[in-house]
């Protein structure tokens, strides 16, 4: 592989091991959150995001991404002026965007709840508001610095703001709950806009050091002029599609939010009962869905800018290798992922949550773990080449099944939470497989089932299959010492038997092939070295 696939991995990388960071911490904060606020003061605190989420994808309007984009291709040509031309366009574009819809949330926020038949939602919605203002001057910052293939102030600025947004998560719902559990939600979600002022913070101090580096460099650069109009109309035929396609996630969980707890109404379930199966779908059977999709997000974030840069320079060989990476990266991570949910919804359930009831949506939502990830690489690949409007559409299509499905079988008492779950999983499958499909097409690169379905599936499967045998004996062997309370046996036993699945599946990995000698040297800074070892080991030759 080319040095520019290795830059694009170890980009990729540095994003994926701050998005672990934050993973962990937003998974792990979730489990005492879930005892001080309790399923209905999750319910609360997951109402406000899908409201909050898509008046952020319409103030950011995509912007991020195409100063991504914008930013790499003038960065290929070596118009440093001309990159930083795009960020100032782009941030006084989103400070007004940005306040508008800060002000919307604000003043709009008793209608919404009130919408959605659950009024305590409102103050959740007022806490989280001024966040929007403050999260779109984040990302035009990280759209910058992404352009720039630079990933370190977007990783850095991530961490502090989950830092910081946890502290005060915990810290105000604690103090605000003796007022009651809508007052403590309300806390929490204020942790948005702490943990967002946090990173912009981070953001402006990496930027003025970053200017003050390419200061010279600035100065003796010719400027390849384009009016500030052209610059942002470019700016705007890019951003649109990407806006609507950012505005589908929170679309996909408006729909659950505006048709889920009406049709469990019908099902026969009361209002509070309605908001604890939301909770346990929404605030804790799908933030684990999520968490493989930190490698995926950070791959696609990586991606964007060195698929546009290499297409701007007319490398299409370039283009298919970091395609073909991509797509078998993603398969490599959404397969295990989905297996060891499913086989693990139980105890994992009750090890987090102390709550055998979110194994039920767990256990069907797993299965859109594979589809997710492979929505993710797939639209930045069809994003960096410029094909922006075709993951919308068809993401669409896909919300278009989640509806219907969501709307009849939510309303069915023993589905009840498992219809919005499988809806999930339909959309996703829907969009990737399109999204899959033409990609192929428009680049030409050849699908070998081998590589990117049986060899993936053989492995993962076998390593679910341990997995599933491992877990029983591991709980008999540490319950029948009689010392520890059954969720430590649990807990133990699902620990260790995801650590048994995690070095079988890599011996796996490498035994049948799965991962090439030349894939795994392109791994930055200690890829040669586990080539060395495992040629010693005989594994490679």
């Amino acid at each position: 592989m080319s040095k520019q696939d290795n830059s694009f991995i170890k980009g990729a990388i540095i994003l994926a091991a701050a998005g672990i960071f934050v993973r962990i911490m937003g998974a792990v904060y979730r489990i005492p959150l879930y005892s001080i606020l309790g399923d209905t003061g999750m319910g609360y605190f997951q109402m406000a995001y899908p409201i909050y989420s898509s008046l952020l994808a319409i103030s950011t309007a995509g912007i991020p991404v195409a100063i991504s984009k914008m930013v790499a291709e003038r960065m290929a040509n070596n118009n440093v002026k001309g990159a930083y031309q795009v960020l100032k366009i782009a941030l006084t574009l989103m400070l007004i965007t940005g306040l508008t819809f800060s002000l919307v949330l604000y003043f709009g926020a008793e209608y919404w709840a009130n919408l959605m038949g659950q009024p305590p939602a409102m103050y959740s919605l007022r806490a989280i508001s001024p966040g929007i203002f403050l999260v779109v001057i984040m990302a035009a910052f990280r759209g910058f610095f992404q352009g720039n293939q630079t990933m370190l102030p977007t990783a850095i600025s991530q961490i502090l703001e989950q830092i910081i947004r946890v502290a005060t998560i915990f810290y105000l719902s604690w103090i605000l709950l003796p007022k009651g559990v809508e007052f403590a939600a309300a806390g929490a979600t204020f942790g948005v806009v702490t943990g967002s002022l946090a990173g912009v913070c981070a953001l402006l101090i990496f930027f003025m050091f970053y200017k003050k580096d390419k200061h010279d460099f600035v100065l003796n650069s010719e400027l390849i002029q384009q009016s500030n109009k052209k610059v942002l109309k470019q700016m705007v035929l890019l951003a649109l599609p990407i806006t609507i396609a950012s505005l589908v996630l929170p679309l996909i969980q408006m729909v659950d939010l505006l048709i889920v707890p009406l049709r469990l109404n019908v099902a026969g379930f009361s209002q509070q009962e309605a908001a604890a199966l939301y909770g346990n779908l929404s605030g804790a059977a799908m933030p684990l869905v999520n968490v493989p999709t930190l490698f995926t997000l950070a791959l696609a974030q990586s991606l964007i800018p060195s698929i546009s840069s290499a297409n701007a320079l007319k490398n299409y060989s370039g283009i298919k290798s970091k395609a073909n990476l991509a797509i078998k990266l993603t398969l490599l991570i959404g397969l295990p992922s989905t297996i060891g949910m499913f086989v693990l919804a139980e105890p994992i359930s009750i090890m987090l949550y102390d709550n055998i009831a979110v194994a039920a949506p767990l256990a069907v939502a797993c299965f859109a773990v594979v589809f997710l990830t492979l929505h993710q690489t797939t639209s930045a690949l069809l994003q960096g080449l410029g094909r922006t409007v075709v993951p919308v559409t068809n993401l669409f299509i896909g919300v278009i099944f989640k509806m219907g499905i969501n709307y009849f079988l939510t309303a069915i008492p023993a589905l009840n939470i498992r219809g919005p779950a499988l809806g999930t999983v339909i959309s996703y499958f829907v969009s990737s497989g399109l999204n899959l499909y033409i990609i192929l097409k428009v680049i030409g690169m050849p699908f070998s089932i081998k590589e990117f379905v049986f060899k993936p599936l053989f492995t993962a499967g076998s390593m679910g299959a341990v997995v599933y045998l491992s877990y029983p004996f591991l709980f008999n062997v540490l319950d029948g010492l009689g010392m520890l309370r059954e969720r430590i046996v649990i807990s133990l036993s699902v620990l260790a038997s995801v650590g048994i699945g995690v070095v079988v599946y890599g011996i796996l990995l490498l035994v049948s092939g799965t991962i090439s000698k030349e894939e795994l040297t392109n791994i930055p800074k200690i890829g040669n070295k586990l080539v060395g070892m495992l040629t010693k080991l005989k594994i490679y030759r």
